[in-house]
This record gives C-alpha cells, structure tokens and sequence, in this order.
C-alpha cells in the first residue's frame, strides 16, 4: 500500500502543517513553545512564550520551502523587579525601560498572557514547522511590536496590524 493510501504522505502531512499555521506566521505573532525548540537552546525544560519579529516564508514558497524557513523570535519572560527594577506604568516609563535590553509587555494583551513580562531582545531562531508543535497565543500589542521591532532593527512590515481576519 503507497503512502499516500494510508493517509501519512509526508508531502500531504507538510501541506496540511502550512495551511494551518499560514495565517498566523507573521511578526508579531506569539506561540508558545520549549525552550529546547529555539535557537540556541536551552536544556530548561522551561516553555515561554516567543514572538516572531523578522524572517519568514516568502511568497510562493511551497509547504516544504516556507516550513523549512527561519524566524527570529524575542522571548517573553515574567517581569521580576529583582530583576527589571520599578515596573512601568506610563508609556514614557515603558519606552525608557525599552532602552534597558528588553520591551515591557504588559498583562492581558493578549489574554492568554496573564502577567505582565518583558519580550528579551536575544537572538532567536526556530524553523516555521516548529510553531506547529507550539500553540498560537495572539498578537504582540502595536505599541509593544513597534517598539520590539524598532531595538531589533527589524522593521514591521508594511502590512495592517494586527492582520485582520487571522486567528
């Protein structure tokens, strides 16, 4: 019986991979994933969530090509003022704290991320097919992406945000 017969056509499988991750394989976008996922790795067996802020697939790439492309992520790690120092409230306060190696993300924006954070500008890489293994937390805040795109000399992209109609 032929691969395909049985339902597990690895070349099926790459296409149903990208159309389900498609939409939402664009910077700003978050997922949530292993540490050990990204490069470099961690041997943590911590998971965080990382957004993408450059990188990715191009036009007309096949499932096989974009799956097999880079992203560069920022990783978003709890805010801990024994570590960051006084949190920021007003958006002054936030952009001073950008130029501290690090972008302040505040709570529920998105609601999945309940507690307020700071998106690390560390060098990150995973390939797309990884995303699929992680889970799909929202979009970054606009003011918190221009200012995470900006100190990662990665500009956002000339396109609406958040993408309307993506999930």
């Amino acid at each position: 019986m032929s691969a395909s017969k049985r339902g597990d056509d690895p070349e099926e499988n790459q296409e149903a991979v990208w159309q389900s991750l498609a939409p939402n394989v664009r910077v700003g976008a978050i997922f949530w994933l292993r540490d050990s996922q990204v490069v470099p790795p961690s041997s943590s067996p911590k998971s965080h969530p990382y957004a993408i802020i450059g990188g990715g697939p191009n036009p007309g790439d096949t499932a096989r090509v974009a799956l097999g492309r880079t992203v560069q992520l920022s990783a978003r790690t709890s805010f801990k003022p024994i570590d960051h120092g006084v949190m920021p409230i007003t958006l002054e306060e936030q952009d001073e704290f950008t130029f501290k190696g690090g972008v302040f993300s505040p709570s529920g924006d998105p609601p999945s991320l309940d507690l307020p954070g700071v998106f690390l500008l560390g060098q990150y890489s995973t390939q797309i097919r990884v995303l699929a293994s992680g889970r799909f937390l929202g979009w970054v805040p606009k003011d918190v992406i221009d200012r995470l795109t900006f100190r990662a000399r990665q500009p956002l992209p000339g396109l609406p945000y958040p993408p309307v109609g993506r999930v």
